[in-house]
């Protein structure tokens, strides 16, 4: 009996964080910054009103998250966005090793369902 409690209170508690997804489409962006010696971004993703975004990162090289560079030592990852979020990718002359940058970016999109 004592399980049965926890496991429905922990079943009640999870459910309250939770959001409905649905499935909407999937993007992808791919190009290249070209001349990177100068201060080059490139366009800026915001994920719409209503939406959630699953984002596949081929690369977090030079990636912001609402104006903050994103460091990930596997050099890929997986990113969650919100309603509102953006991202860009910029590379400054710091780089200046690089005459071209490429970026691909693979997006889930989903609609929040109440």
């Amino acid at each position: 009996m004592k399980y049965i409690f926890s496991f429905l209170l922990m079943m009640a508690l999870s459910n309250m964080n939770a959001q409905n997804l649905q499935f909407s489409q999937v993007l992808t962006y791919a190009g290249r910054i070209e001349n990177a010696q100068i201060y080059q971004p490139s366009p800026v993703w915001t994920v719409p009103d209503g939406k959630v975004w699953k984002v596949e990162v081929y690369s977090l090289d030079f990636l912001h998250l609402n104006d903050v560079m994103l460091t990930n030592n596997s050099n890929q990852g997986v990113l969650w966005l919100k309603s509102g979020d953006f991202i860009q990718y910029k590379v400054s002359n710091i780089n200046s090793f690089l005459s071209e940058y490429k970026y691909v970016l693979s997006i889930i999109e989903f609609t929040q369902v109440p």
